[in-house]
């Protein structure tokens, strides 16, 4: 099965498109517009989640009260929620997994390096839609899924 990273534009357009049997993650931020995704006949399964696009930086900026309280972060219930739905998942009758957070450059990639580690892929296992290579995976929900991964193996 292919990874394919996206951005929220270019995620909406695909969901339309697709003539692919695929899966999809739909990260968004919280308070945001959910992705518009199409009903498609040729998608097997659709996860919605949402946190914001925290990092282990501002784990230590929200200790000394430098984040919003209203800042949801990545957490081991989203690690959890994401590998439940990996786990659950017909890998045999899906072609392709679309990740895609509103910019497609740290959320989406993130989670896209950590399922690729997890299934003994390596974390560069997947494809960007971004020509430019425009993207840093968000290491604290790569972190997390692992980690949470490493305790179900």
């Amino acid at each position: 099965m292919k990874i394919l990273v996206a951005n929220k534009k270019n995620a909406e357009h695909i969901s339309r498109i697709m003539k692919e049997s695929h899966a999809m993650i739909s990260i968004t931020t919280p308070g945001d517009d959910l992705a518009d995704l199409a009903d498609n006949d040729n998608r097997v399964d659709l996860l919605r989640i949402q946190f914001h696009d925290l990092t282990d930086i501002h784990v230590k900026e929200a200790e000394k009260g430098g984040v919003p309280k209203h800042m949801v972060f990545p957490n081991v219930g989203h690690a959890n929620q994401i590998l439940d739905w990996f786990e659950n998942l017909d890998q045999s009758k899906t072609d392709c997994l679309i990740i895609h957070c509103n910019e497609g450059c740290s959320r989406s990639p993130g989670v896209a390096a950590a399922l690729c580690e997890v299934n003994g892929e390596g974390e560069g296992h997947f494809a960007h839609d971004d020509p430019r290579g425009c993207y840093s995976p968000n290491i604290l929900i790569k972190s997390l899924i692992i980690e949470e991964a490493r305790k179900r193996a």
